[in-house]
């Protein structure tokens, strides 16, 4: 199995939203709480842009592509509902692509949590049906690859609830990222949080602060790190199931990679809504046998 294959499986998973509760954490309250709502326009959709900068082989990629959101009652609760929507003249035709394309709608409470996703057992059969042509295409002539990804999907799908559906939403839930939550300016919040993942549990350091607020906005920054040594855990474990033993220079990379993730929002105190998110994910350290930084950023932006 590729190598940088079992690294792209491993840092997906490692940057995902952390869910769990957080630790006790050091505070330093400075300024008035800012209570953050949750009161997003019904019926009528919101189109934000999703864009991917990222390097590839040594090379800068870009990617971008538009989403339509809509928020309806559900009970006491609501119902959101996310489209992706293709390019001018692209149509949908391979397989993976109608699966990714799917809309996904999920269950909130009244302070805009993900509590559920409506038919997520036909969100996986989707998957389920394209997931051999996938390992294929990502795998080459590598049976162990394709091997690799019908077990990463099984491991994904029998997550705890949290956890799993934190995976699924992880490309839009900043949206409602902060929807509902209380924050005191220059607040700065600073713990740990760990949360089950397909390899094992996943620990992160976080540091979170409200930096900035006006009478139409809240601005928030946050800092995720994995704890020392889980990127080095997931691999081994990743490696060990599918009986790769690292070789001397891959047991070297290993203990010498460092993951970050950085994250601001700029979030309304009308909807409480996220109108623009940033995440920065930078991993240093020895990757392929050179020495570097590989980045990729995020934005998602709300279009007007």
């Amino acid at each position: 199995m590729r190598w940088g294959f079992l690294l792209a499986a491993c840092c997906a998973m490692a940057v995902a939203p952390a869910v769990a509760q957080q630790s006790p954490a050091a505070r330093q309250q400075v300024g008035a709480a800012i209570a953050i709502p949750f009161d997003p326009p019904l019926d009528r959709p919101l189109l934000y842009r999703q864009t991917v900068d990222q390097t590839r082989n040594g090379r800068p990629v870009s990617t971008s592509l538009d989403l339509r959101v809509t928020f309806a009652r559900d009970g006491s609760g609501y119902i959101m509902t996310v489209a992706y929507l293709l390019p001018a003249g692209m149509s949908a035709t391979h397989p993976a692509m109608v699966v990714l394309m799917r809309p996904i709608s999920l269950r909130l409470n009244d302070r805009g949590a993900i509590v559920g996703m409506v038919d997520e057992a036909g969100y996986w059969a989707a998957l389920d049906t394209i997931v051999d042509g996938l390992a294929r295409h990502e795998g080459g002539n590598d049976p162990s690859a394709a091997r690799m990804m019908r077990e990463l999907m099984a491991s994904m799908r029998n997550l705890p609830d949290e956890s799993r559906l934190a995976l699924i939403t992880r490309n839009f839930s900043p949206i409602i990222e902060y929807s509902g939550a209380e924050m005191r300016l220059d607040e700065v919040l600073e713990g740990s949080v760990e949360s089950a993942g397909p390899f094992g549990p996943v620990v992160q350091d976080v540091r979170t602060s409200l930096t900035g607020a006006s009478a139409s906005e809240a601005r928030i920054e946050a800092t995720y790190r994995l704890a020392p040594g889980q990127l080095e855990s997931m691999i081994r474990t990743l490696q060990t199931r599918f009986r790769r033993a690292p070789d001397a220079r891959e047991q070297q990379t290993l203990g010498e990679l460092d993951i970050e993730r950085r994250d601001s929002f700029r979030i309304s105190l009308t909807s409480g809504l996220t109108e623009q998110h940033e995440s920065v994910v930078t991993l240093r350290g020895q990757i392929g046998g050179q020495a570097g930084a590989a980045l990729k950023r995020q934005r998602l932006v709300r279009q007007r």
